[in-house]
């Protein structure tokens, strides 16, 4: 587990991605979803993660976000 933080809004990103300086540039800020990851094979990977940090500072999810992060978490284990 990561240090503690003092806000919310620490930066902490449990695992790095493997991601390109393009696929980077087009991801932005976009959560899942508006964004997946360009590789169907890590939907898992990057799905599980998002679920890590949200969880760890308890933060909200919204419907939206809460259906694409459903759709890749399906790929797990496929």
């Amino acid at each position: 587990m990561p240090k503690p933080c003092r806000s919310r809004r620490c930066h902490w990103t449990p695992r790095r991605g493997t991601y390109t300086a393009v696929s980077n540039r087009s991801k932005g800020d976009k959560g899942p979803e508006a964004w997946r990851p360009p590789l169907r094979s890590y939907w898992c990977t990057y799905s599980r993660a998002w679920v890590e940090v949200k969880s760890h500072y308890q933060l909200n999810v919204t419907g939206p976000e809460k259906q694409a992060l459903s759709d890749m978490l399906d790929t797990c284990g496929q």
